[in-house]
This record gives structure tokens, C-alpha cells and sequence, in this order.
């Protein structure tokens, strides 16, 4: 039988400085950190501060399909 099925390979759209920020603005202050440790209010101003940084290093993750969980 013939597959008639085409395989797309499209790339994840890459992060934004907006997305980023809109991000940030969700996170709620003074809740205990989660599982990275890190508490939101050091989140909200390392965006704030390194927003364009960041968004350059979250895209390289995700342009050589690395995770900063796993380290792969």
C-alpha cells in the first residue's frame, strides 16, 4: 500500500522579547520558588534587565534542540 502521508518538518516558531515580557507579568511574586529554585522575582528582573539576552539564548536552545533540563 502507498503512503500517501507527507512528513512535515517545520521549526518551532523562535521566542520573542514580547512573549518574554508577557511571561513575566504572569509569574506571581512571594509564592515559594518551584522545582529550578529560582523565585519569581528574580525572574521578573533578569527579563527586565537581560530580556533581549535571554530571548537570544532560550532561541539557541531551541535552534539546536538542546534543554536546559537535560543538558542534551
Amino acid at each position: 500500500m502507498k503512503d500517501n502521508h507527507t512528513k512535515v518538518t517545520q521549526e518551532p516558531p523562535a521566542f520573542t522579547d514580547k512573549e518574554l515580557k508577557q511571561a513575566a507579568q504572569k509569574m506571581k511574586s512571594g509564592k515559594t520558588p518551584g522545582l529550578d529554585g529560582i523565585p519569581a522575582e528574580a525572574l521578573k528582573e533578569a527579563i527586565k534587565t537581560n530580556g533581549a539576552w535571554i530571548v537570544g539564548v532560550l532561541n539557541s536552545l531551541l535552534e539546536t534542540q538542546h534543554s536546559l533540563q537535560n543538558g542534551k
